[in-house]
């Protein structure tokens, strides 16, 4: 039998496992960010695209607006390794999730999180509970996951 602090321990890993798509989510939206910038700083330089592109073909490195493509270049790559990654992950993260029973609150409290990335003012408004009631059914699906041995395998926790 679990203790306490096993028990904890174990929402604990699980939660950092669902938050997987959260922070691929952030990398990918900051990746955009930079690209912007980038093009913008581009833009600024006054440097035509058809220019640049020529440039980055040829395989030219340098100061200037040609660095500058080259750089957006590695960060779009970046951007599409980091969209495949997203979806691998949501899927992995959906796979689980579909061990809760469907239409249960507790599934719905943790697709809401972990899936729409939803802030917990946004979940308690879009469940019509308060805060610990969220929390408790959120809680109780953690520890129905958590029940599961392919699940504690992916956290690690059958190793503790």
């Amino acid at each position: 039998m679990k203790t306490n602090r096993q028990q904890l321990e174990n929402r604990k890993a699980l939660r950092h496992y669902l938050n997987r798509y959260y922070r691929a989510k952030d990398r990918q939206a900051n990746l955009r960010r930079r690209l912007s910038d980038l093009r913008l700083e581009l833009d600024g330089l006054g440097a035509s695209p058809l220019s640049m592109a020529n440039i980055h073909a040829k395989g030219q490195t340098g100061s200037g607006a040609a660095a500058m493509v080259l750089r957006i270049c590695d960060i779009e790559e970046r951007i599409e390794k980091q969209a495949e990654l997203e979806s691998r992950i949501v899927l992995e993260i959906m796979d689980i999730i579909e061990l809760l029973p469907a239409g249960s609150i507790e599934r719905e409290i943790v697709e809401f999180r972990h899936i729409d990335c939803r802030s917990w003012t946004e979940i308690e408004r879009m469940a019509h509970l308060t805060r610990s009631p969220c929390f408790d059914a959120y809680n109780r699906g953690l520890d129905s996951l958590l029940e599961h041995r392919r699940v504690r395998e992916l956290i690690g926790a059958d190793r503790r």
